[in-house]
């Protein structure tokens, strides 16, 4: 989602400004104490608790928008104290870049993505959830195209107010709607001869930014790809398989013709009314939460060869939130397998469905020769 929002320009800008930032005040001791005690002399609590853009999932941009947003003053004014008095030049330099990179445009931009991301992040957590609850992520969906459809055509009069009371905060220009743009760089465009400020930042920037938004929803979450993870769902082993349906397993399973033709769907059947009954009689699968749990302990009791279709039809779950129709890759482009790969013991297994599944053209083109002469 915010890969999306910065193919905007202003958008770019306010992330390459964020990232000079989180580099700053993680390599910077004497810049976090000046910020830190400039927090606190307005009162705020200051928040040590700034994560290193990258190292979490795609939320640590909302949160840090959130924090930027909160302590915009403060921030403005240690990065004057350190462009004159820091006691590193190579800090100086850190601080002036980041002062380069807070144009005019920025505090609108830094308004703007804070709520747009805001509306997708509740969507967001649940979807970095390993117990993925998919019915009520459909809800968060829509919700989430909901408020940013409201965002779009009644929210306007509400953000000039929030950007205007930013901008007097952080002692910086609000640009007067009324008057003709003039862009920052003359040759970007072009096609601003005679634009006024509101046809710009309205049109161009606030409307576009948010139906960019809209369009990767409908891109990366469709209607296909969420039925398949409601339906996928229904083998997640939480509370004792609570979330169970044979006949929504079979209907997931039809989705992949080639792995289930309707001879093999007939034993499928058969095996998840053996499977369901088994593992819930069986207390060494009582306390998994998620569908990689699941395959752990599949591999580890060997009822991976004693249901074959089941652990067949739980590879294609895994994988699911891998591929690039799916509505995990929306979100955390991958992280579920990621995470998957990093924290459990079936990291390879995992690597090895994934790339052999998506890329199965060039494996089957692949000889037993070939390999064996590879080992």
């Amino acid at each position: 989602m915010a890969t999306a929002a910065a193919e905007q320009i202003e958008v770019y800008q306010l992330f390459e400004a964020v990232d000079y930032f989180s580099d700053l005040i993680h390599g910077s001791p004497e810049f976090r104490e000046k910020l830190r005690s400039l927090i606190q002399e307005r009162g705020l609590n200051f928040d040590g608790n700034l994560e290193k853009l990258g190292e979490t999932c795609w939320g640590s941009y909302y949160k840090a928008l959130m924090k930027l947003t909160a302590y915009l003053p403060s921030v403005c004014g240690a990065l004057y104290f350190m462009g004159k008095h820091a006691s590193r030049t190579d800090e100086k330099h850190m601080a002036l870049k980041v002062q380069w990179a807070i144009t005019d445009e920025f505090p609108f931009a830094l308004l703007l993505m804070r709520n747009v991301l805001g509306a997708t992040n509740e969507f967001s957590l649940a979807l970095d959830r390993d117990d993925l609850d998919a019915e009520n992520c459909m809800v968060l969906l829509h919700n989430s195209k909901k408020r940013l459809l409201v965002m779009r055509d009644e929210g306007w009069p509400s953000f000039l107010k929030e950007l205007d009371q930013l901008c007097r905060e952080g002692d910086m220009s609000m640009p007067d709607m009324g008057e003709r743009f003039i862009p920052r760089l003359r040759l970007s465009y072009p096609e601003s001869e005679g634009m006024t400020n509101l046809e710009h930042y309205h049109t161009d920037v606030y409307v576009q930014v948010i139906n960019n938004q809209l369009r990767e929803v409908d891109k990366r979450f469709s209607k296909e790809s969420l039925e398949l993870v409601c339906l996928a769902s229904c083998l997640n082993p939480v509370n004792l398989f609570g979330a169970f349906d044979k006949d929504k397993l079979i209907e997931f399973a039809r989705f992949y013709p080639s792995e289930f033709p309707d001879t093999v769907l007939v034993k499928l059947d058969l095996q998840l009314q053996a499977f369901i009954k088994d593992v819930r009689s069986d207390a060494r699968f009582s306390e998994m939460n998620a569908l990689s749990d699941l395959s752990v302990k599949m591999a580890e009791t060997g009822k991976n060869t004693i249901y074959p279709l089941v652990y067949l039809l739980l590879k294609l779950a895994l994988i699911l939130p891998g591929t690039a129709a799916t509505v995990k890759t929306g979100s955390s482009t991958m992280k579920f397998v990621d995470s998957t790969m990093i924290k459990e013991p079936c990291n390879q297994w995992t690597s090895d469905c994934l790339l052999m599944y998506l890329e199965r053209d060039i494996f089957e083109s692949i000889t037993n020769d070939a390999v064996i002469a590879s080992l």
